[in-house]
């Protein structure tokens, strides 16, 4: 049975006093609990000197171990300052973010929302990172190399897309992804 309109919008009027007067942090609890959850990563198409793009081959990635760098982002943390982090405890390595965003993954099956940016490697890669076990290889790729085997397809795209954008003549963007998985 539907409430009358005006009966309706009173009622919506009752609730709205009643959610004002509840302390925000117990309304964010509510909300917390109320809401599905997903994880929010950052991955990067990182440039080293000569334009390359860096993939990494990382231990816990499964089933496909080669991939884009980067990790989940920690409460608080932008994604350019979450991306920085991630090179930097994984590999060591500084990098400049650039400022806009590059493509945004939503998987829901795996519950997480990841972005990717760009940035620029300022200084030298060295594998395997000096105490660091999660990556087990990588490399610098260009357009004309061979991509290695199991890397993660959506990231085959990614760099696909990339490498489409640094050629005027081709006019197409990142491929975007919504529900699909690996």
């Amino acid at each position: 049975m539907k409430a009358e309109p005006g009966k309706r919008d009173r009622l919506l009027s009752l609730a709205q006093a009643a959610w004002d007067r509840i302390p925000v942090a117990w309304r964010r609890r509510v909300l917390f609990f109320t809401n599905d959850h997903f994880l929010v990563g950052v991955v990067g198409l990182i440039r080293d000197e000569h334009g390359r793009i860096l993939l990494l081959e990382h231990r816990f990635r499964t089933p496909w171990r080669w991939g884009l760098p980067g990790g989940f982002i920690n409460r608080g943390e932008t994604f350019s300052v979450g991306l920085a982090r991630e090179l930097d405890e994984e590999l060591g390595l500084a990098i400049a973010p650039d400022p806009a965003l590059f493509d945004t993954e939503h998987f829901l099956p795996g519950g997480y929302v990841s972005v990717t940016m760009t940035a620029q490697a300022l200084g030298p890669l060295q594998l395997p990172a000096p105490g660091h076990g999660e990556i087990t290889g990588g490399g610098w790729y260009g357009p004309e190399d061979t991509l290695p085997e199991g890397l993660y397809p959506y990231h085959r795209d990614l760099l696909q897309a990339y490498w489409r954008t640094l050629q005027p003549s081709v006019a197409s963007g990142p491929p975007g992804r919504q529900d699909a998985g690996p």
